[in-house]
């Protein structure tokens, strides 16, 4: 990963990391296991791109139902 990305996903954490780990335990119910090897960037890599994954499949999911609504209408 380019080191912009980690310096971005490091700053986000500082700033937002106990709502992001709150979001990942609270839709996972438990936060997911890093790998053992892992760097402090890494780690914040990590946990970031799994709780915007985990965002974008719920839009997903969102857009699904809003599509499936107006088709029946």
């Amino acid at each position: 990963m380019p080191a912009v990305t980690y310096h971005d996903a490091l700053e986000t954490m500082q700033h937002h990391g106990n709502t992001i780990l709150d979001y990942l335990k609270d839709s996972l119910g438990e936060l997911p296991t890093p790998p053992h090897t892992i760097s402090w960037s890494g780690l914040a890599c990590h946990y970031l791109s799994r709780a915007v994954e985990l965002w974008a499949a719920s839009i997903e999911d969102d857009l699904r139902r809003m599509l499936t609504v107006e088709e029946g209408e």
